[in-house]
């Protein structure tokens, strides 16, 4: 099982860490082949630690270890990770993305 527990939002003039949406966590179901790959990745590309505020720009700031970040340590969040790898990768498979239907968005209807 996968425990999402926060995600990042990005209100005007930064980024912070806040509940999943509908403001509540989620435990998903992963397949073995799945919990390899993670396993793989974390051990080849150890988690950073991030600090961003909690919710709100003005709020405290919180300390979590992330598994997946940019090239500057900094959490990704879905523009620019679509814009970036996600785009780069439909390009390197020879596949026209379709922004609907293929978007970065899409990834928490699909399951291995």
């Amino acid at each position: 099982m996968l425990s999402v527990t926060r995600q990042t939002k990005c209100p005007t003039g930064g980024t912070v860490f806040a509940l999943p949406k509908g403001s509540r966590t989620r435990q998903v179901p992963l397949s073995k082949w799945q919990l390899r790959r993670i396993d793989e990745h974390v051990a080849k590309c150890s988690p950073v630690s991030v600090t961003l505020p909690w919710n709100t720009l003005d709020r405290g700031a919180t300390t979590v270890r992330l598994s997946i970040v940019r090239t500057d340590e900094e959490p990704w969040y879905a523009s620019r990770f679509s814009e970036g790898p996600w785009a780069k990768a439909f390009e390197a498979a020879g596949l026209a993305q379709r922004r609907q239907l293929d978007g970065v968005h899409a990834l928490r209807h699909v399951y291995c």
